[in-house]
């Protein structure tokens, strides 16, 4: 009997250690992780840098994540871990960062010519999606970036088609590339590694977790998001 877990994290958040123990308790035959070998090089410290136009991303993961006291990534360097320990086969299921770059870059160039009409898809996706709306106040009152982020994954947790379709109203050529297509790649991928193993976990970002069990619908899958993997506990992983 087919086992999967898909478990959903946020790459700047401290989750190494509870991925790895995770992995470590299911003891999967596969673990599946969201990198493809360019980020995972870069990851292990092996990779160039990132283009310049995506540095600011990068840049502001690593602000986050050192707000947590770790470094963006830890969740798949966990993962990456998890299996070494165990044993387990490692498998990279995302598409090349370099196609999704291309991609992203062709789309958001004509929007970044008009900020206006950034500024004005966004307050009409808030309009028409009162629940990320009502969040808005809260973010403004304060309580510094940590609590903006740990706000918006309790929001998202509970509704997380609320904020698909709102990225979808707003920028939806930008929702088919980071998202839809990625994820039918995963949940292909993930497929071929069914076909040689029975029992496998898949460690992605939690924005994937409900499409790809909905993608994977026919099979019996376990999800497993971040307010349930910070509840466990947690065991110390040496650096590699």
């Amino acid at each position: 009997m087919k086992q999967i877990v898909i478990v959903g994290t946020a790459h700047v958040f401290d989750l190494r250690n509870k991925i790895k123990r995770l992995i470590d308790e299911r003891k999967p035959e596969a673990v599946c992780v969201e990198l493809d070998q360019q980020r995972l090089d870069r990851l292990l410290g092996k990779g160039p840098s990132p283009p310049k136009d995506t540095r600011m991303m990068a840049d502001f993961q690593r602000i986050l994540a050192e707000s947590y006291g770790t470094q963006p990534g830890n969740d798949m360097l966990g993962a990456v871990n998890g299996a070494k320990s165990t044993g387990a086969n490692l498998y990279l299921i995302d598409q090349p960062l370099g196609k999704t770059i291309d991609k992203l870059r062709a789309s958001v160039q004509p929007m970044l010519s008009d900020p206006g009409a950034l500024m004005r898809q966004l307050l009409g996706a808030m309009s028409a999606f009162p629940q990320w709306a009502k969040m808005m106040p809260k973010m403004m009152r304060g309580g510094g970036m940590d609590g903006i982020i740990e706000l918006v994954i309790d929001v998202f947790e509970k509704d997380p088609e609320a904020y698909r379709s709102m990225m979808g109203t707003m920028y939806p050529d930008v929702k088919t590339i980071l998202l839809d297509e990625r994820e039918e790649h995963m949940a292909a991928e993930i497929r071929k590694v069914l076909r040689k193993h029975d029992n496998v976990v898949v460690v992605c970002g939690l924005g994937h977790l409900s499409s790809l069990r909905q993608l994977l619908s026919d099979l019996p899958v376990e999800c497993i998001g971040i307010a349930e993997l910070r509840r466990m506990g947690s065991v110390r992983v040496p650096v590699d």
